[in-house]
């Protein structure tokens, strides 16, 4: 695990359990709680950015890992 990515990790602990789900299953995260939450830690811009770039590549480790089988 990459130092840099921690906090976006533990954002992800608090978040993980609110998909979009379709008839093929999970296929991606709610933004709208997402942005939400993301809001509420009052970020810097650059900061609030790469939170959610690192966010967004947990996302798909998290959807392979889901529809792997």
């Amino acid at each position: 695990m990459w130092p840099e990515a921690w906090d976006a990790i533990q954002f992800f602990s608090r978040i993980w359990r609110q998909w979009n789900v379709g008839p093929g299953g999970a296929y991606g995260l709610n933004y709208t709680v997402v942005f939400h939450e993301l809001d509420r830690m009052n970020l810097t811009p650059d900061r609030y950015d790469e939170m959610l770039a690192h966010l967004r590549v947990i996302e798909d480790a998290a959807l392979d890992e889901i529809h792997k089988g």
